[in-house]
């Protein structure tokens, strides 16, 4: 297995790791070396889910964490993947009825795609934080040199697709995806669309699909 590939994998694991958002210790992925780690964590803010489910206790069923690497130089954002289902933990199995929630909605960035992931990806990028912190990192890198790499594993995984190719929309130098045994984030109209968004990729080898 190329070292890279082992790399990512490590990384993907410790995506599970993410509790609560703010910034992880210093050797929360001792594999990838990273000068910092922050997390980032959302759940679903709808009636249904805040009375039944939530009951009103954060569960955070969504996850993310990025690292600043230094050797090389890049930037890797890593969505955890399914909560191992659990009848005990609502976030659990708001987790898993998300999965199921596969019906096809319009992105403007993305095309038609499945609506439990692209929601948890908007919930990601928006209250919980994520696309405000790469906006000041962007801002602070001060160019679009550094590169951005998107990772995850299994429902972490359709999202690192949708998160690619949607921050590559919006202007910020994502380099490639990796991916492990990941879910489908949309159909046969999505994956033509998505080859064409994807071509501007600045890394040889764009999509990594394990």
């Amino acid at each position: 297995m190329p070292a890279r590939t082992a790399l990512m994998i490590q990384a993907a694991r410790s995506a599970y790791n993410v509790k609560a958002g703010g910034p992880l210790p210093d050797q929360f992925c001792p594999a990838l070396g990273a000068a910092s780690y922050r997390g980032f964590v959302a759940t679903d803010s709808r009636w249904f889910y805040q009375r039944w489910l939530h009951r009103g206790v954060p569960d955070y069923r969504d996850a993310v964490y990025v690292a600043e690497r230094s050797e090389p130089k890049e930037l890797l954002i890593v969505f955890r993947g399914t909560k191992p289902f659990d009848l005990h933990d609502p976030a659990s199995i708001r987790d898993w009825i998300n999965d199921a929630n596969a019906d096809f909605v319009t992105d403007p960035d993305l095309g038609r795609v499945h609506e439990g992931f692209l929601q948890s990806l908007n919930n990601l990028l928006g209250s919980g934080g994520l696309l405000g912190y790469l906006q000041e990192w962007r801002k602070r890198e001060g160019n679009d040199s550094t590169p951005i790499h998107v990772v995850g594993h299994s429902k972490g995984g359709a999202v690192a697709v949708l998160a690619g190719l949607k921050l590559k929309r919006q202007g910020f130098p994502v380099a490639g995806v990796f991916t492990f045994a990941a879910a489908r984030g949309g159909g046969t109209e999505f994956a033509m669309w998505g080859g064409e968004a994807s071509e501007n990729f600045t890394s040889p080898s764009k999509w990594h699909c394990v």
